[in-house]
């Protein structure tokens, strides 16, 4: 990832789970709802992971509009987060998940 001062931070592992189905399979159990999506907090942390140090966003989660532009809201909560985790500084980031009627 890179920040906004030009530093470049590393991740262990970063995986990219995009297509037309979420593919959770790779989840450990204790992550998925009953219908196999992943379950996050209002931080968009990946819940039962103690140490809050995983990150989802976009159609895999459990939230209920998994629509493509959803995910521009997303992105901004994961990024400042990470960031914040990594640097130790900085107030977290929330996902408001409203399901208001998305009509194009």
């Amino acid at each position: 990832m890179q920040l906004d001062n030009g530093k470049t931070l590393h991740a262990a592992l970063v995986i990219s789970a995009a297509g037309n189905i979420a593919n959770t399979s790779f989840m450990p159990p204790s992550t998925l709802d009953d219908h196999n999506w992943i379950k996050v907090d209002k931080n968009m942390r990946v819940a039962s992971i103690s140490d809050n140090s995983v990150y989802a966003l976009g159609d895999a989660t459990h939230y209920h509009q998994r629509y493509y532009l959803k995910v521009n809201d997303q992105i901004p909560v994961v990024v400042a987060n990470i960031k914040n985790a990594i640097t130790k500084a900085g107030q977290l980031k929330t996902y408001d998940a409203s399901d208001k009627l998305m009509v194009f």
